[in-house]
């Protein structure tokens, strides 16, 4: 099975080298092969989902994760809370490989970017619900249902860039 997380990481490393100087376009670039990853990834039956889960690298998953980050930032800053989906879809895709105290910093994010933007990220979780393993859907149904949603308890509070772009910076 062809690793798609890797290949989109391949993809996005290319994009880089070529668009250094033109970060508007590099972000478009991502988007459109973020989007492709996921459109590839819900076609995927439930077993080659799994064996593709079981085959991430520690690059895939971080790669994973800073989609995740984008999608928190992003939908902000383009006031567009479809990109909320990407993030948690992102973190479907990692399923806590890397680390689940990761997965909830992310979603942590998610769901302060989503209060931001007026929505509710449990509702947007329950249009992905069908692409989560039994372990995120624990882990997501106890953070929606018991969690400490505060950004302040993941150590994160909001900030801009040098840039006055809208970001997530550590706390501690």
């Amino acid at each position: 099975m062809v690793n798609i997380v890797t290949n989109c990481l391949r993809e996005i490393e290319a994009v880089r080298r070529q668009c250094k100087a033109k970060p508007v376009e590099m972000g478009r670039r991502y988007l459109r092969l973020t989007e492709e990853m996921f459109d590839q990834f819900v076609h995927l039956s439930r077993e080659e989902r799994a064996e593709l889960r079981s085959v991430l690298s520690r690059e895939d998953s971080e790669l994973l994760l800073g989609v995740a980050r984008s999608g928190a930032t992003s939908s902000v800053t383009e006031h567009d809370p479809d990109l909320l989906r990407w993030g948690l879809m992102a973190l479907l895709v990692e399923d806590g490989r890397c680390d689940t105290r990761e997965t909830l910093i992310e979603l942590t994010l998610l769901d302060n970017s989503a209060r931001k933007l007026g929505v509710e990220l449990s509702d947007v979780y329950q249009t992905a619900v069908m692409f989560a393993t039994e372990k995120m859907t624990s882990l997501m149904d106890l953070y929606f249902r018991e969690g400490d949603r505060r950004l302040t308890a993941m150590g994160y509070v909001e900030s801009t860039d040098k840039a006055g772009r809208f970001r997530y910076v550590q706390d501690w």
